[in-house]
């Protein structure tokens, strides 16, 4: 078609309005779904509060302001949201985010929960796809795009082993919130029926 920029999408303007309100009520469906299940998800929080986040599609996705999420804390033995989820609220999950999207752009969900042995264990016996690097390390020290061929993959979930001054944390990964939190519950029931046996 020539030089430049190529055609725009004249429809762009209604598009990412609805996007993100079709991705705000799935996060507050997701919500739901985790509060009501307290009992398997309260075990998988970590020291810091959990974050779910959901982003706008690859080609809408240019900034923080793309991505939707809310903080998940510990409560009474169950879990509760902090705020209601919003758009560029979870700065330091949701550039994590747009980052695993670059390498892998049908993953637009993720939510990070705890990371022992005890998980590693379970993520495995479930037969989910697995990954271990230094995710936000790799990230706070310029790219992750020594990573590249490993997360362009299909994958699950990512063991961040952290590093300085970053606690180990697993993140979950979907196409949606909605299937990030069913891994997340499947992770839990898991866990939580695991340590009962």
């Amino acid at each position: 078609i020539g030089r430049g920029y190529g055609p725009i999408n004249p429809t762009a303007w209604q598009l990412i309005p609805a996007e993100k309100f079709n991705i705000l009520v799935e996060l507050k469906n997701s919500v739901g779904v985790l509060e009501s299940s307290g009992k398997y998800v309260n075990p998988l929080i970590p020291e810091t509060p959990s974050y779910i986040v959901m982003a706008l599609p690859k080609h809408y996705a240019r900034d923080i302001n793309a991505v939707a999420g809310t903080p998940i804390v510990r409560l009474w033995g169950s879990v509760k949201a902090v705020v209601e989820p919003g758009f560029g609220v979870c700065r330091e999950f949701g550039e994590l985010l747009l980052k695993v999207m670059e390498f892998n752009p049908d993953v637009r969900a993720l939510m990070s929960i705890k990371y022992n042995e005890k998980l590693v264990e379970v993520v495995s016996r479930l037969g989910f796809k697995k990954l271990s690097i230094g995710l936000r390390e790799a990230l706070r020290r310029g790219g992750l795009g020594i990573y590249r061929e490993e997360l362009s993959k299909e994958l699950d979930v990512i063991f961040d082993e952290g590093g300085w001054g970053l606690e180990p944390l697993t993140m979950v990964l979907g196409r949606n919130s909605l299937e990030v939190t069913e891994k997340v519950l499947k992770i839990g029931r898991e866990y939580v029926e695991g340590k009962e046996r």
